[in-house]
């Protein structure tokens, strides 16, 4: 693996990472979490956004034909997402999140405006609540969370899993569903904290262009489900997410079958955190896994991390794969602020269609991040 350096220019990165800072200093003071009354309801917002950094050490370290040359180095608004949360009745909610993804700009057509969840939520047992509406599809650790930066160490979750479309292959899953769930927690035998479990039916997945939350287009719907085994004191957690559906492809094409699994596993020992994922997926006659492992270690407010990942978009090819390893710290502001500071070491295999150049493209990424919760 090569590391080029000469592409990077210290002191700019310096100005630039100082102007992050500053902006952090700016939004602190909409730190604190607000609640209000609604009606007869009780109604809490809150929300997170981040200020995103990146510079690649040589020109083919890109993910998007569109994208600019990464050796400039660019700031990105990542997020800036409400996330609500509606009490109507002791046994209603009524949960949504909107993103304004990339500072979106709706005269240029630009950045992206997105319901990422909106569903209203009935308990009917401890063990039981049912939910209707658009959820993230619960699949591995971080579908779920997905943006929710607040909620992670780096910068941005495993891309072998949760972006493996932009790696050389396709969506692992679908990242949303709109249907019904039920999920819930039962108690287990001694050794066994609880069990989670979440299963659902939904549209699945449609042709480009359909609205999945609108129409379905083919005969079938997707399912799904998971189920998280958490161990005494939640030292210990292990689980697995299956997806089966049919995906539309084309207008004559409109049952090619999607099965996806993931295998997840946690171990939390004091201040270290172990935690890793495999995952298989399969599209029509298209194959693909992947998986990583993560590794930290929290020091007070300070927490450094390191994580293995690795992409084999093509079952059926030879040096496909795409491997990253990455290492950064994630520093604790405050309980409402974090900075994040990280470097990727990036490996393309000769015949991994996410190569932009032909040839075996290695480049090196430092990534940072601020991101306030409020």
């Amino acid at each position: 693996m090569r590391t080029t350096l000469k592409q990077f220019d210290a002191g700019r990165y310096l100005r630039l990472l100082c102007a992050s800072t500053a902006l952090a200093a700016t939004v602190v003071l909409l730190s604190a979490p607000s609640s209000f009354a609604f009606g007869d309801s009780n109604a809490s917002i809150h929300g997170y956004m981040d200020l995103v950094y990146k510079q690649a050490s040589e020109p083919e370290g890109i993910f998007a034909s569109n994208a600019g040359d990464p050796t400039n180095g660019s700031f990105d608004l990542r997020h800036f997402n409400f996330l609500m949360d509606v009490k109507i009745l002791p046994e209603l909610r009524v949960k949504g999140q909107i993103e304004y993804d990339h500072g979106p700009d709706t005269e240029r057509g630009l950045g992206g405006i997105i319901l990422e969840y909106a569903f209203g939520e009935y308990t009917v047992t401890d063990n039981l609540t049912i939910r209707a509406g658009k959820t993230l599809t619960p699949y591995g650790i971080y579908n779920e969370l997905h943006d929710a930066t607040p909620a992670f160490l780096s910068v941005d979750i495993s891309e072998s899993i949760y972006k493996s479309n932009m790696q050389g292959g396709f969506a692992m899953f679908p990242k949303w569903s709109t249907g019904l769930a039920v999920v819930g927690q039962l108690p287990l035998l001694s050794g066994l904290e609880l069990i989670e479990y979440t299963l659902y039916i939904g549209n699945g997945e449609s042709l480009l262009g359909t609205n999945d939350s609108q129409y379905d287009d083919n005969l079938n719907k997707g399912v799904g489900g998971r189920i998280n085994f958490v161990g005494d004191d939640s030292i210990f957690e292990a689980g697995v997410s299956i997806y089966y559906g049919d995906k539309a492809v084309t207008e004559d094409n409109l049952d090619e079958r999607h099965l996806a699994a993931i295998f997840s596993i946690e171990a939390n020992i004091d201040d270290i955190n172990i935690h890793g994922e495999y995952a298989y997926s399969e599209l029509g006659e298209k194959e693909q896994k992947a998986w990583y492992i993560q590794a930290s270690y929290r020091f007070g407010r300070l927490t450094p991390y390191i994580r293995y990942q690795t992409l084999d978009p093509q079952a059926d090819v030879d040096n496909d794969e795409w491997n990253t390893i990455l290492g950064g710290v994630n520093y604790s502001i405050n309980d409402n602020l974090f900075l994040k500071l990280e470097w990727n070491e990036h490996s393309r295999e000769d015949n991994n269609l996410g190569v932009i150049d032909e040839g075996n493209e290695s480049f090196s990424e430092v990534r940072t991040a601020l991101t306030l919760f409020f």
